[in-house]
C-alpha cells in the first residue's frame, strides 16, 4: 500500500472514510467494492482494511461525522476468500465504541479536516488522548471528559468553571506549599529591579509557610501575608508591592483564578508580581488530567502556563499591561510612576555594555544581597540570619 494512502492505522488495520476510498490503489478499491457487494450493504461510512495479509474487510456504520466523537452503530465483517459476511449491531448498546481522530480517516483535501484536526490537537494538549486503550467506548470517554472538566461544543473544547464531576476530594492545595531557606524567585526579582527596598511595604498573597515574610522582616522590610490554609486569620491589607507567587497554578478553576488575581491587584499600591510554573518546566508523566491542568501524585493541582497564555489571562482580567520579568513572572503596575521607573531601569540595564552571563548573574546577586543587608549599626542582632535568608540560593517554586 503506498505511503500516501489515507487512513488511520490501528493494530494491523487501516481505517478510512468512504470518501477516501477513491484515493487507494486500484486493487484495494476493487476489494472494498467487492466486500460491499458480498455484504449487500451501501449505508456504511468507514471501511476497515486488514493490512497483515488477511483477506478481510469490515464495513462500519458510524453516527454522522458531524458529531465530534461518532459512535459505532453497525459492523459487517467480510471474508473475501470464502465470500461470507458477519453482521453485528451496536445500536442498542448503551456503551458503544466511539471514534477519535476522525480527520485521519478523511482525504487530505476534505473541507472539514482542519477543523477536526484542531479538536484533536486541543485534546492532546490537555492530555485527554493518552492511554487510548481506556477511552474507546462512550462511557469511558464521557468519564474522561467529566474528570477533566471539559465539554465539546460543536468541535470546540470548552473549559467549565466547575468540573462536570463532583469536586475531587483528593486535591489538597495546601500540600503544594514548600519550606525554603532563601527568598522566592519573584521576591528576588522585585529586589533586583528596585521595586522592593528598605522603605517598601510588601504583602504576600498566598504566603504558604511564610518564608518570604520572615526573610523580608529579618532585613527590616515591612512584610505581611495571608494564606487560606496556613494564615487564614491574617488581614488582607494594601501594600506597595503584592506578591502572588505560585498561587494561580494550584487553583483548579479559571473563574477562581481570575477572582484571586483581581483581589491581589486591588491590594497593590504600586506593583503586583505574578509568578507561575510554566509548561516548559512541567513534568506530567505521573499526573492525571483534571480541568485545564493536572493532579499530581501528592493530590495537588497544577496548571502549567505558557508565557503568552499567562500574559493574556492577566491583561484580560485586570485591563493592565503585564510586563515579563523572568520565566513565568510578570509585573503589573497600579501606579504610573512605578511603571515608568521600572521601564527606565530596564532601559538602563540594556544600555550597559555587554558583559558575560556569569558576571551579570553575580552583579544581580550582589545587588539583591546588598538590598537585604541590615545596617550594622542597628540593634536587631539579626545580621547573620538575614544574610543566610538572602543568600540561601534556593528558588524552588512555593505554591499555596
Amino acid at each position: 500500500m503506498p505511503a500516501e494512502d489515507p487512513g488511520k492505522l490501528v493494530a494491523g488495520n487501516r481505517y478510512l472514510h468512504r470518501d477516501a476510498v477513491a484515493h487507494l490503489e486500484q486493487a484495494l478499491q476493487s476489494e472494498v467494492w467487492e466486500a460491499e457487494a458480498i455484504a449487500n450493504a451501501s449505508h456504511w461510512n468507514v471501511v476497515k482494511i486488514n493490512t497483515i495479509g488477511l483477506k478481510r474487510i469490515s464495513l462500519l456504520t458510524y453516527e454522522d461525522f458531524e458529531r465530534p466523537f461518532p459512535a459505532l452503530l453497525e459492523s459487517i465483517t467480510v471474508n473475501l476468500e470464502n465470500q461470507t459476511a458477519v453482521r453485528r449491531s451496536y445500536r442498542a448498546r448503551v456503551n458503544p465504541p466511539v471514534l477519535h481522530r476522525k480527520e485521519l480517516l478523511l482525504p487530505a483535501d476534505h473541507p472539514r479536516c482542519e477543523e477536526f484536526s484542531e479538536l484533536t490537537m486541543g485534546l492532546e494538549r490537555i492530555g485527554l488522548l493518552r492511554e487510548t486503550s481506556s477511552i474507546g467506548t462512550r462511557r469511558a470517554w464521557d468519564e474522561r471528559m467529566r474528570e477533566a472538566g471539559v465539554k465539546i461544543v460543536g468541535h470546540t473544547i470548552e473549559l467549565l468553571d466547575e468540573p462536570l464531576s463532583k469536586p475531587d476530594a483528593t486535591i489538597q492545595r495546601h500540600l503544594a506549599a514548600i519550606r525554603r531557606d532563601g527568598l522566592s524567585s519573584p521576591i528576588q526579582s522585585l529586589i533586583r529591579y528596585g521595586l522592593i527596598n528598605e522603605e517598601s511595604t510588601v504583602f504576600d498573597y498566598g504566603c504558604g509557610f511564610g518564608s518570604d515574610i520572615e526573610g523580608l522582616q529579618a532585613a527590616g522590610i515591612s512584610a505581611a501575608g495571608w494564606d487560606p490554609y496556613y494564615a487564614p486569620d491574617q488581614p488582607r491589607e494594601p501594600a506597595h508591592v503584592v506578591n502572588l507567587g505560585f498561587v494561580l497554578n494550584v487553583i483548579e478553576t479559571p473563574a477562581e483564578r481570575q477572582d484571586v488575581l483581581r483581589s491581589a491587584f486591588a491590594l497593590a499600591q504600586r506593583c503586583l508580581a505574578v509568578a507561575v510554573i510554566t509548561s516548559s518546566r512541567a513534568r506530567t508523566e505521573t499526573c492525571r488530567p483534571y480541568g485545564d491542568g493536572h493532579v499530581t501524585r501528592r493530590g495537588t493541582f497544577q496548571k502549567f502556563y505558557r508565557p503568552v497564555e499567562l500574559k493574556e489571562v492577566i491583561e484580560s482580567t485586570l485591563g493592565r499591561e503585564a510586563f515579563p520579568a523572568g520565566p513565568g513572572l510578570f509585573f503589573i503596575f497600579a501606579d504610573p510612576l512605578s511603571e515608568q521607573s521600572y521601564m527606565l531601569s530596564r532601559q538602563t540595564r540594556r544600555s550597559v555594555p555587554s558583559v558575560s552571563a556569569a558576571a551579570r548573574r553575580k552583579e544581580a546577586r550582589e545587588a539583591a544581597f546588598e538590598a537585604l543587608r541590615p545596617d550594622p549599626r542597628s540593634h536587631c542582632g539579626s545580621s547573620d540570619r538575614t544574610w543566610k535568608v538572602a543568600s540561601g540560593g534556593r528558588t524552588s517554586a512555593r505554591n499555596t
